[in-house]
Formats: C-alpha cells, sequence, structure tokens
C-alpha cells in the first residue's frame, strides 16, 4: 500500500523523551533502535512542507500519575528537567508544532488529544490524515489514534515507528488489534511517496 503524502498530511510524534530511554525514569528497552526512523520520517515530512506535531508530557512534580501522589507510575516528565526534554538524537526541523500532554496536576491523559490542544494546531493546519509513531503503542499511542478516528481524520500508525512500555503491558499486540477496530491503518515507512501535486 503507497499512501501519497500532501501538505493535508500531519505527523505526530509522542512522547519522544528522555525519560523513555535508558537512564531515565521510565525506560523501555530498544527504545533507541526506533530513533533513526523517527528522523526519516521527520526529514520526509519536513521536506514536502507536510505539518509536523511533537507531543511531549509536562507534568508537575506532584502529577496525580505519580506514586508519591496516589498514582501506579514513578516521577517522570516534569517540566524543566532534563528528564521531560526531547531525546537529543531527535532531528526535529525548523517549524515544528510542540504539544504539551498532561500539564493539568489533578487529570490523567493518554490520548494526546485530550487536555491539549493538539486538535486546534491540526485544524489551524488543514491537517485531514494523521500519522502517528513514538512511544508507548499500549498506553498513550493507541488512545490518541482511536480519538483521531472519533474525531474524523484518517488515521494511521506507523508500524515500524513505535514501541510498547514491555515493563506495564504483555502485549502491545494485542493494542495493535484495537487500532484496526477503531477504523485506523498500519503502515512503515516504505508505503509512504509525496503527492503528484506537490510543490
Amino acid at each position: 500500500m503507497n499512501e501519497e503524502i500532501d501538505r493535508s498530511s500531519g505527523l505526530i510524534l509522542v512522547h519522544v523523551q528522555n525519560d523513555f530511554f535508558e537512564g531515565g525514569a521510565l525506560p523501555t528497552e530498544g527504545n533507541e533502535t526506533i530513533l533513526p526512523i523517527l528522523n526519516q520520517y521527520l526529514a520526509f515530512f519536513h521536506s514536502l512542507k507536510a505539518p509536523i506535531f511533537i507531543v511531549r508530557e509536562w507534568h508537575s512534580s506532584k502529577h496525580i500519575s505519580f506514586q508519591d501522589c496516589g498514582g501506579h507510575l514513578p516521577v517522570h516528565c516534569v517540566r524543566g528537567t532534563h528528564g521531560a526534554d526531547l531525546h537529543a538524537d531527535l532531528h526535529i526541523p525548523y517549524g515544528t508544532n510542540v504539544v504539551s500532554q498532561g500539564v493539568l496536576s489533578e487529570k490523567v491523559s493518554t490520548s494526546c488529544f485530550d487536555g491539549t490542544d493538539l486538535r486546534n494546531r491540526l485544524q489551524e493546519k488543514s491537517v485531514k490524515r494523521i500519522f502517528i509513531g513514538g512511544f508507548a503503542t499500549e498506553h498513550d499511542l493507541m488512545p490518541t489514534v482511536i480519538d483521531g478516528r472519533r474525531l474524523g481524520y484518517e488515521t494511521y500508525l506507523l508500524i515500524d515507528a513505535v514501541r510498547g512500555m514491555a515493563k506495564f503491558s504483555d502485549d502491545a499486540e494485542q493494542m495493535i488489534d484495537e487500532i484496526f477496530s477503531a477504523g485506523a491503518n498500519t503502515m512503515s515507512l516504505n508505503d509512504l511517496t509525496p503527492a503528484a501535486d506537490i510543490e
């Protein structure tokens, strides 16, 4: 399957932050292996002047999801800390839109549309189709994909550019099945081509 990318196509990368890599608060083995692929997607979309969105967790130090605040996760992605920074090996093009998630201390959100201005940003750029990669398949990507479909976007999970949180789930593949059930699609870098009429 080939999918033509034009300026109504939006790339969304999710939580490519230091705390999800080795040495961070919530590392997953192998996350670094998809950084080169994420960079290829970034370069491809940027070359076509298609809009790019990077969603980051941006918590307060007292976020309700943290164990010392009654949640089940260690302290992670606290705004202003190294752990919350986007990974230095992620090659972020000029003009990329950065969206902050999890800003409210009392609210847990897994979908990147929940409690953020992502939808407004997509509308401002006249995005009709979204292509989603990053972390973590079963915890954040699946709800984002499902919400994307619910909001009317043609939605694709970039299957070669996602990783699950094995520490908290043994079966990210089951989540991919749910993504199909929601009416979304999966694809990889080799499936993308520039639209014929792109300038």
